[in-house]
């Protein structure tokens, strides 16, 4: 899993590998996130998922999850960020 921070925006990516290609999930702190997700299968296998968050807030801190499935299984990364004062 990677975080690109830049001014007042992240990104985490989360890529996956598989056949057939991987669904994507998202979760902050346990709650599933719907918006603001990109999907983007880069041949090989390789399918990435982004999550993107603008204008953050301290609220935004928290475990950030990405659960990738397909028919062979499940699999899953977490990261956590920190935002800290003013953004």
């Amino acid at each position: 899993m990677e975080v690109d921070i830049t001014t007042n925006n992240f990104t985490i990516q989360c890529n996956a590998t598989g056949q057939p290609i991987p669904k994507f999930k998202w979760y902050k702190d346990e709650m599933e996130i719907t918006a603001d997700i990109s999907h983007k299968y880069i041949g090989d296998s390789i399918t990435v998922s982004q999550l993107l968050r603008k204008r953050l807030q301290p609220s935004d801190s928290g475990i950030y999850r990405c659960v990738a499935t397909n028919d062979g299984g499940i699999d899953g990364a977490n990261t956590t960020v920190i935002i800290q004062g003013q953004c």
